[in-house]
């Protein structure tokens, strides 16, 4: 099992695995200002697109996404 973090505020964005930053965005620049809209947040096991491409023959199904749980807070 791992936990996934998300730390985000008005300056930057920083991902988190087991509590080991792996990404962060400074999203100071207004190119970003989507990230200083209202959003929600969507989960989904996605099948096709570029990465790692379309289903065929060789594709197991059922894929499945186990969450315990998620939680949201505000500084």
């Amino acid at each position: 099992m791992y936990v996934y973090k998300i730390e985000w505020d008005e300056d930057s964005i920083v991902w988190k695995v087991d509590g080991v930053a792996y990404h962060s965005l400074d999203i100071t620049s207004s190119i970003f200002n989507e990230f200083r809209e209202n959003f929600y947040i969507l989960l989904n096991v996605a099948v096709g697109g570029n990465w790692p491409g379309y289903p065929d023959n060789t594709t197991v199904f059922s894929q499945y996404m186990f969450v315990d749980w998620i939680i949201v807070y505000e500084k």
